[in-house]
Formats: structure tokens, sequence, C-alpha cells
């Protein structure tokens, strides 16, 4: 199915690999991005780990297409409401964590952002007490390049959160 990823997947899809036959006992010797270069490898791994989790009492939620939307729901359903202990959401994707900074109320537990990349850890709750124009946020980070659309040239989040702060009328707008 075509997905606001479509681009990026065919890009990706220059590597190319043979279906593998996936098993507990079946060792694959090769790289990540080849092995999931294939579509059938990735539902067919996707399939198994969710068996097993599923096995272990863990709730799965299987997306078609593009998770970040998915993923943020049910972080914000975790949260709502507020308890003691925080939400953990571990992804490497800024789309997650502005729709999360956006959508995060008071009335919530705090959330907690963990990027393996950086290995570090964001409190949601303190980044929206520090966050002027919090309404924009969405149309800041969609304007200045997301995973469906292209940044505008040499317009970058920061300057333009720091051009919006400043401008009164582009808030109106």
């Amino acid at each position: 199915p075509t997905s606001t990823k479509t681009n990026a997947h065919a890009l990706r899809s220059l590597v190319k690999c043979q279906e593998v036959v996936i098993n507990e006992s079946n060792t694959f010797h090769s790289t990540q991005e080849k092995f999931l270069s294939n579509e059938t490898n990735k539902t067919n791994i996707i399939t198994l780990i969710a068996k097993y989790l599923e096995e272990d009492g863990q709730t799965v939620i299987k997306c078609g297409g593009d998770a970040d939307t998915t993923i943020v729901s049910e972080a914000i359903k975790l949260a709502f409401p507020k308890k003691e202990t925080p939400v953990m959401v571990v992804a490497d994707d800024t789309d997650i964590a502005i729709m999360l900074l956006y959508h995060w109320r008071g009335e919530m537990s705090d959330i907690i952002f963990y990027s393996r990349k950086s290995q570090r850890a964001w409190s949601i709750e303190t980044g929206c007490i520090d966050l002027e124009n919090k309404e924009h946020l969405l149309f800041v980070h969609a304007w200045s390049g997301c995973d469906t659309v292209s940044a505008t040239y040499g317009k970058g989040k920061v300057s333009l959160l720091k051009l919006l702060n400043q401008s009164h009328e582009l808030q109106e707008h």
C-alpha cells in the first residue's frame, strides 16, 4: 500500500535481500538493513516477535504503515489519568517527540522520551513547561521538515520557533 513513507522505502530498497526462512533456530548472516529491505522478511520477523511477546503476556499492536501516530496515541492513553510512574517511550523519531510535546497535558503522567541513538532521556512534561507557543508546534515541525514534508531550505526547527516567538503577526496566521 502507498503511504507517506513510500519514497523513503523506495530509496532503502536499492539494497535487495532474498526471502529468508524465519524460525527460532535460523541464523541470518548479513545486515539488518539488507534483511529488512525485503517486505516479507520484515512481516515475518514482526509476526514471530509479536508471538513471543503475546505469549509473555505483553500487549502487541500491529500498525499498518507509519506507526508514529499509534505510538503517541498509546503513550497518551497510558499517561491519562495521572499516575505516580511516568510512561516511557523509546524511539529515535523526532516526529514522535514533537507529537508527544504537542498532545501532553497537565492532567497526565510525565512521559519520558528516550533516544537510543543519543542515549538521552527527556521529560515531556518539563519540555512543555519550557515551550512557548505550544499550539504552533505541529505547524513549525511540518514546515521545517518531518517524515511527510520537505523542509524549507535554510530554516530549521529552532530558527523557525525563534521567528514565531518574536512575530505576533506570524502567530496570528
